[in-house]
Formats: C-alpha cells, sequence, structure tokens
C-alpha cells in the first residue's frame, strides 16, 4: 500500500508551486478596450471604420478610413486576430461580401 510520508508531501507541495509558477496566468488581450465600428454608406459601395477605446491615460477615436469602392456591399465579416507583442498591435483581415459582382 502507498503511503504519503512527510518527506513526498514535501516533494508534492514543491512540485505544485513549481508547477503553478510556470504556468502563465491568463493575461488579458491588448485590444480589449478597443472596437471597430463600421458604417456603409447608402448605396453600399464603401464602408468607414472608426477604432475608438481608451489607454491607461486617454479615450477617444484614434483611426479611420474608407474599404471601397465596391458594387454592392452584402456582408462584412472580421477575422481572428493576429497579436505582434513586438509592436503592440493586433491586426485582423476584414472579409467583404460583394454580391454585385460577377457574371450572375
Amino acid at each position: 500500500m502507498w503511503r504519503i510520508t512527510p518527506q513526498r508531501r514535501f516533494a508534492t507541495v514543491i512540485a505544485v508551486i513549481v508547477l503553478a509558477a510556470a504556468i502563465p496566468a491568463f493575461a488579458v488581450p491588448i485590444d480589449s478596450t478597443w472596437f471597430t465600428t463600421y458604417t456603409i454608406n447608402t448605396t453600399h459601395t464603401s464602408l468607414d471604420w472608426v477604432v475608438c477605446g481608451s489607454t491607461q491615460s486617454s479615450s477617444g477615436c484614434y483611426a479611420s478610413g474608407a474599404l471601397g469602392p465596391f458594387a454592392k456591399v452584402g456582408a462584412i465579416l472580421a477575422g481572428n486576430q493576429s497579436v505582434n507583442l513586438t509592436t503592440n498591435t493586433v491586426t485582423r483581415l476584414i472579409y467583404v461580401l460583394d454580391i454585385a459582382t460577377g457574371n450572375t
């Protein structure tokens, strides 16, 4: 029968502490306080975007731009994030379904 001796208990506690220290804590995503809004024009031929949010010292909207021209925007989808911790940037691919292009 296996018996837990004081030496084994101490070794187990040390092992748990070492493993706990080796597992990184779940960090807050670097863009957790940021959001992007997209506005489509009335003819559905372009999209305007604005990035807003907050930092430790300020809040507001920090960047904007336009996507297009399109024949007719039918849907927009943001892809998964790609994080670059060296430059503290997050990028996502933006997919736009243009429903008025092609032969049919």
